[in-house]
């Protein structure tokens, strides 16, 4: 009888110690999948901010352009302005640069521009806020 029941004991005592084993085992699958899943996170948000970064690019190329063309458009006028010598060229120089100015102005106003690079910061900002904070 005392052999059946330390037989008893023995059998508990290592089944006990097989399912502290296993949960044990499974807690730490559950810490690698989470661990996993976090970098995974950190990959798309690393994803999302180099297509930002080609966005703001973009933009930057944008800037730059309307900024040549304007000091050219600009630049062309005054010299002509610079250079007239009658009255009649005078008016024609003013108008001139009037019109580049206006023309500037509709094409390349300030809010156009100025939308499409806060929307790509805000774009940037959120991805911050979203979930992973990223410092690079």
């Amino acid at each position: 009888m005392w052999n059946q029941i330390s037989f008893l004991i023995i059998l508990l005592a290592i089944g006990a110690l097989a399912a502290i084993v296993a949960i044990m085992y499974n807690s730490l699958i559950k810490l690698r999948n989470g661990a996993n899943n976090a970098w995974s996170q950190i990959n798309v948000q690393l994803e999302r901010r180099s297509d930002l970064i080609s966005n703001l690019v973009e933009t930057v190329k944008g800037y730059a352009k309307h900024e040549k063309t304007t000091f050219e458009g600009v630049a062309e006028a005054r010299a002509g302005l610079l250079n007239a010598e009658t009255v009649k060229e005078n008016e024609k120089a003013n108008k001139y640069v009037r019109n580049v100015c206006r023309l500037q102005f509709y094409l390349y106003g300030g809010r156009r521009m100025d939308n499409s690079c806060s929307g790509t910061i805000g774009n940037q900002h959120s991805i911050h806020r979203g979930g992973a904070v990223l410092v690079v």
